[in-house]
């Protein structure tokens, strides 16, 4: 499926399949989220962006805790899919915008927050709009952070 290496799409790198088996990396993004950024999330509406591909099963666990915890409002999802061109492409018509045009691809998404990120790229994700950031791609820390907004 290939990888960003030093922040440039790579279709011929991937560390996915070892010798023949697949392999799960580890989440790059996964340090635990912030009691403030929870916080805010609860707050300040459609601050942060949750990007999800409807194709991805770590995706769909934490759609069901926002939809269970009826944050549809609060937190806008923009959805990746598609053709399997660079990684996962972004559906035009969601709420995220890089330079005010929607970014064409999820990696997009990982060189501007981390210029020269080497790894794969994945869903879900949880995107700082404010300041350009991933906040976490590691579905677990989203799903409870999204658990603690009353």
């Amino acid at each position: 499926m290939g990888m960003l290496m030093d922040g440039q799409w790579s279709a011929t790198d991937d560390k996915v399949v070892v010798a023949g088996a697949y392999r799960r990396e580890q989440s790059t993004f996964d340090n635990a989220i912030a009691d403030e950024v929870i916080h805010r999330m609860a707050g300040h509406s459609r601050r942060y962006i949750l990007v999800a591909s409807m194709s991805c099963p770590w995706s769909h666990r934490v759609l069901l805790v926002r939809a269970i915890k009826g944050l549809e409002d609060r937190i806008p999802m923009h959805v990746a899919g598609g053709n399997r061109i660079e990684g996962y492409g972004m559906h035009p018509a969601g709420p995220l915008r890089l330079d005010g045009a929607t970014p064409l691809h999820v990696h997009q998404l990982y060189t501007e927050s981390h210029p020269g990120f080497t790894g794969r790229v994945t869903v879900p994700l949880l995107w700082d709009d404010s300041n350009s950031l991933i906040v976490s791609n590691d579905s677990a820390l989203i799903m409870r952070a999204l658990d603690r907004i009353d």
